[in-house]
């Protein structure tokens, strides 16, 4: 699967656009690192910084940002063998936007999130559970297309995530939404950008 990304620096304006307002996409090339064996712990900058090298983690991989806030960014993770969580924490932005599976469950609950970048992830093995995170406004989620036995999906409590987020996920799974603030929602690039009041 290609994912796109808008390029600033592809002949375009600093917003992405040409004169005619064309988007100017670049696919994200293709992941290359080693395997990690085991489990990962996030707690630090320097934790996320030696994680940023693997491709895989064969064991699960959790965020305990407790301390401080927190961003994550996972540029060449494809594939995670246990389960990706955050409980709690100051996480305030995760993204790993060459995931394309998890193999058990996706838990980000009660955190200082504002945007989770899943863009690429299109299998979860078990429950996906991203409940409370208060701040969250931006979720890129669109390619999920299988998560446990029943399509296990819990999905709400973000107060200030739009609905737009939800829409594709909605087509395809059953799960409880929350009330979400009005927003003006358009695609770019693959990605969903929403304008709220």
């Amino acid at each position: 699967m290609t994912v796109a990304l808008c390029c600033s620096a592809c002949g375009g304006s600093e917003s992405g656009e040409d004169n005619a307002g064309a988007q100017h996409c670049v696919p994200l090339a293709p992941a290359q690192g080693p395997v990690f064996e085991g489990d990962v712990l996030l707690v630090t900058p320097a934790d996320v910084e030696a994680a940023q090298q693997y491709s895989e983690i064969t064991g699960s991989l959790q965020v305990q940002a407790t301390m401080e806030p927190m961003d994550v960014e996972l540029p060449q993770l494809r594939r995670l063998g246990g389960e990706l969580s955050a409980d709690s924490t100051k996480l305030r932005r995760f993204a790993a936007p060459r995931l394309e599976s998890v193999g058990s469950h996706l838990w980000f609950y009660l955190n200082d999130l504002v945007e989770i970048d899943l863009r690429n992830l299109t299998t979860v093995g078990a429950r996906v559970t991203i409940h409370r995170n208060l701040a969250l406004r931006v979720l890129q989620l669109d390619a999920l297309v299988s998560a446990g036995d029943g399509g296990n999906l819990l999905l709400n409590r973000n107060l200030q995530l739009p609905d737009c987020f939800l829409d594709v996920l909605d087509e395809r799974f059953n799960f409880v939404r929350t009330d979400a603030p009005a927003c003006t929602c358009t695609r770019s690039c693959g990605l969903i950008q929403a304008d709220c009041p």
